[in-house]
């Protein structure tokens, strides 16, 4: 969720460090073009705003619109920075997570398919009968469903999909 921050008071404190914005956003963790949308839009995202007051030895409180200050949001406006937000940058550990995902998804359908294709040419075969048919489709099934599962648990603690999404 993107909140309002006071663009103001981070870029006086990185300025009072003599920081540039590159050496702010490496220190925090964050994209430089996270940073700058930062203090252009004063728009960050909760996750954002806990590492730079984390860098610039503050409470998070701090760095958020003083009550005086605050003016909401439009729809429209937060829907374009979250546009630009997606569309300019994707931090990198996002892009190797959904790369490494994609590997470890292709890996659990092959090893499905094998399965599954082991399992039907032993019963056309007639090395198993039917019950032992119908017992290791069904354990070759679960064991890609449990995997299936713990990618997709994967891919949200990645905050690669969200519940809201679905």
């Amino acid at each position: 969720m993107k909140m309002q921050v006071n663009a103001q008071k981070i870029k006086q404190l990185r300025e009072q460090r003599c920081w540039s914005q590159l050496q702010l956003s490496e220190m925090a963790g964050i994209s430089l073009r996270t940073l700058q949308r930062v203090e252009a839009k004063s728009v960050a995202s909760q996750e954002t705003i806990k590492s730079i007051a984390a860098v610039l030895e503050i409470d998070c409180d701090q760095l958020l619109p003083q009550v005086d200050e605050v003016s909401p949001l439009k729809s429209e406006q937060l829907s374009h920075a979250e546009q630009d937000a997606d569309r300019k940058s994707e931090p990198n550990e996002h892009i190797a997570t959904r790369k490494e995902l994609f590997v470890t998804l292709l890996v659990l359908m092959a090893s499905a398919a094998i399965g599954f294709g082991g399992v039907f040419f032993a019963f056309s075969e007639n090395r198993i009968d039917h019950e032992q048919f119908v017992l290791f489709k069904d354990i070759v099934a679960g064991g890609f469903l449990i995997g299936f599962l713990g990618l997709a648990y994967r891919a949200y603690k990645a905050d690669l999909i969200s519940l809201s999404k679905l």
